[in-house]
């Protein structure tokens, strides 16, 4: 960019130069060839009269020339976390939910640059919290690295969340985030999600619990929100279904573009809208401490049955 000032004698004799501005050309060789040249621009001819020339350079600007104020609070990071990593490797967690009882199988691996290697300690990272049924990737603590959280099934009525963290020494730590239990739903098919409801570049925690195995028609459900889990994990979404369907979901979606997501809770399989796929949504608005829900149960329509 150029800035140009201008001085006027009463006669306009003499018009001031501007400073010297920076600019890049190419000059065609057959090849582009980067190179610099130093250009000024009077913004009209010198007079003709006696009067001093002013010197072509006449400093530099600072900041304050601009008169800019930066409306952001003090510490405030426009990429709303501590730091990101511009590369990164993904480690591999899989699970293999077992049709009954606790017998699920799982195992953790590491990334390409390791050779997928299997992570030794993976079989001890869940203690005697239960068995895993399902599992996400989350950013719960604003750090450049994800987290794991696998939800475990204790038993019929409790279940356990539980984030696995990657320290920098390239081990693999455990913390028990939240225990969730039910007196009136068999918590048999148990899943977790996450969303960022409130847009703080934290990950909100969701967990869905049914009395049937996935596919297969259920007439109990569950759905809770937890927001922040290391801060507390405050409840702000419960939902309860009672009546046949064969699966309910809880998923983050923006669907106003504002940054913070919803959540759709969605049903499959419903006995009375065959062919229908109905959906919910709910919001965290600002200040509230639950979620709101903002509209009753909406139909997407299919040509054959949503039976998964």
């Amino acid at each position: 960019m150029k800035y140009t000032r201008h001085s006027h004698s009463a006669n306009s004799k003499s018009v001031r130069p501007t400073r010297r501005s920076l600019a890049m050309g190419w000059i065609p060789f057959g090849c582009l060839v980067p190179a610099w040249f130093f250009v000024g621009c009077s913004g009209g001819s010198a007079g003709t009269g006696g009067g001093d020339q002013n010197s072509v350079n006449e400093g530099t600007y600072s900041v304050a020339d601009f008169q800019y104020t930066d409306h952001r609070p003090a510490g405030a990071n426009p990429l709303g976390q501590e730091g990101f990593r511009a590369l990164s490797r993904d480690e591999c967690f899989t699970l293999i939910p077992a049709s009954v009882g606790p017998t699920h199988t799982y195992e953790l691996r590491e990334g390409p640059d390791a050779n997928y290697d299997l992570v030794p300690e993976a079989s001890g990272l869940f203690g005697n919290w239960g068995y895993p049924t399902s599992a996400v990737r989350a950013q719960l603590d604003g750090d450049a690295e994800e987290e794991l959280v696998v939800a475990l099934r204790a038993n019929n009525s409790w279940v356990n969340l539980v984030r696995v963290d990657r320290q920098s020494d390239g081990s693999y730590v455990s913390e028990l985030l939240h225990g969730v239990g039910s007196n009136h739903t068999q918590m048999i098919d148990v899943r977790v999600s996450v969303a960022d409801v409130d847009n703080d570049f934290r990950d909100e925690l969701f967990l869905v619990a049914r009395n049937a195995l996935f596919g297969e028609s259920g007439d109990r459900g569950e759905v809770w929100g937890f927001e922040d889990p290391l801060d507390g994990g405050d409840r702000i979404l419960t939902y309860t279904r009672s009546g046949q369907h064969i699966n309910l979901w809880a998923h983050g979606a923006d669907v106003d573009g504002d940054g913070a997501h919803e959540v759709v809770v969605a049903l499959t399989g419903d006995s009375t809208d065959s062919g229908r796929f109905p959906v919910r949504l709910y919001e965290l608005e600002e200040g509230e401490l639950g979620m709101t829900q903002l509209h009753g149960w909406q139909y997407l329509y299919a040509a054959t049955d949503f039976d998964y």
